[in-house]
């Protein structure tokens, strides 16, 4: 989702990018890097992507390693 915001006016405009897994990104990240994966989640500004990443990043971490 983007947002523009200006003074007396605002658009937002939502367009899915099929190539773009925020989770399955954040989620291979953690299992190399947990601290930077962690760093970079919090520098979301808006809630649902900073959502997303800190849930993929807490499955990575909890759930049992593939062999």
């Amino acid at each position: 989702m983007l947002k523009f915001q200006s003074k007396g006016q605002s658009s937002v405009n939502t367009n899915d990018i099929a190539d773009f897994d925020l989770a399955g990104i954040f989620g291979d990240l953690a299992n190399q890097d947990y601290d930077r994966a962690v760093e970079l989640a919090r520098g979301f500004q808006g809630e649902g992507p900073r959502a997303v990443a800190t849930i993929a990043i807490a499955r990575a971490v909890l759930e049992p390693k593939k062999k």
